[in-house]
């Protein structure tokens, strides 16, 4: 198991499937695809956590019996069934399920996207539904034996928040703790709060106020981009944003989804983020880029011809940024013989 490190080499190394993509190095192992084991390894992340489970069934079915006439699809219909019979098994073990209805769709088939994307959507959409009602039954037990009704429970005059909470779950003229509760966590997850202070206490006249104080992540003074160690601001970078404003971790994954999305677009192909850090006492925001330089050429499959004269025709150098549409133009006019492959590695 990977516990730590890099989450795009360990997507990666999952995606490694025979004659698809090759496995990948990680210390002094070769990691590839762990479906044989674990296709949905629902008892490996209970025992990194006791919280709530959601778990994602998104294989193939079975192949029919129409295509068992090949051998490559018997042995991999060989391979699948006892993959299903485990996969039916975790699969159980989940709290939530997510379970798209792929119909006969599989791993080879580039085609359909948005039918998978908006099966995904539904899947997911109905799955949400139910992972909020195990939430709310999670916070209902959590206040067993503690849970008391709090009659004639008023908004404190100067905080909003606590009117709409009172509103929202108000019953009979009482409020219930573990509601309160509830509302509060849902407030602090959907308006990125860094926290949120709540107080219930009695006025001299006796009326009993619920008085909530969200408490905001400091400002956001200053974005600096670092590319390749070297201070640099992209053009139409939306800085805008982020600066000036709380710092929310979900504003700020979109910004450098922006960004990267922007380079990857005028194609640069390797460019990525290497490390993100906010300082809380300064106000500044540090976003330290990879520009995407390839490393290193490597050709495989080749046999009678002569390295030098494949990378002749190859309009990128070592050290130059991996333009796609460079490549692609320099490509266009070249037959691509069978079996040879070209794999840029970062510098």
């Amino acid at each position: 198991m990977i516990g730590e490190g890099s989450l795009s080499r360990a997507i990666r190394a999952s995606s490694s499937v025979s004659f698809f993509l090759s496995p990948v190095e990680y210390d002094s192992v070769l990691l590839a695809d762990g479906g044989l084991v674990a296709n949905i390894p629902v008892s490996i992340a209970r025992s990194y956590s006791d919280g709530l489970v959601v778990a994602v069934n998104s294989t193939s079915p079975l192949n029919p019996k129409e295509n068992l006439k090949y051998p490559w699809v018997l042995a991999d219909q060989f391979v699948s069934i006892p993959m299903k019979k485990l996969n039916e098994k975790e699969a159980k073990l989940a709290d939530v399920l997510v379970q798209p209805e792929i119909g006969d769709k599989n791993s080879g088939d580039f085609s359909g996207f948005d039918s998978l994307i908006n099966a995904g959507y539904e899947a997911g959409s109905a799955a949400a539904v139910i992972l909020k009602g195990k939430i709310d039954s999670l916070i209902t037990t959590s206040f067993a034996g503690k849970d008391s009704v709090i009659f004639g429970l008023t908004p404190h005059p100067q905080c909003k928040h606590a009117g709409n909470i009172i509103s929202k779950t108000i019953s009979g003229g009482g409020v219930k703790l573990s509601d309160i509760y509830r509302e509060l966590i849902y407030l602090e997850k959907s308006s990125g709060f860094e926290e949120i202070k709540a107080y219930i206490f009695t006025e001299k006249d006796g009326r009993k106020v619920l008085k909530v104080e969200p408490v905001n992540y400091p400002v956001v003074w200053g974005v600096r981009i670092r590319i390749d160690g070297t201070d640099s601001l992209p053009t139409g970078a939306p800085v805008e944003m982020i600066s000036g404003k709380p710092f929310s971790p979900l504003t700020t994954i979109t910004f450098i989804k922006t960004i990267i999305k922007k380079m990857r677009l005028e194609g640069n192909a390797l460019f990525a983020l290497k490390n993100a850090a906010f300082n809380r006492e300064s106000g500044e925001m540090l976003l330290d880029f990879d520009g995407g330089h390839i490393g290193e050429i490597e050709i495989t499959g080749h046999v009678n011809t002569n390295t030098t004269v494949i990378l002749r025709e190859i309009p990128l150098d070592e050290g130059d940024i991996l333009d796609l549409n460079a490549l692609r133009s320099g490509a266009a006019d070249k037959p691509r013989r069978k079996g040879r492959k070209l794999l840029f590695h970062r510098k």
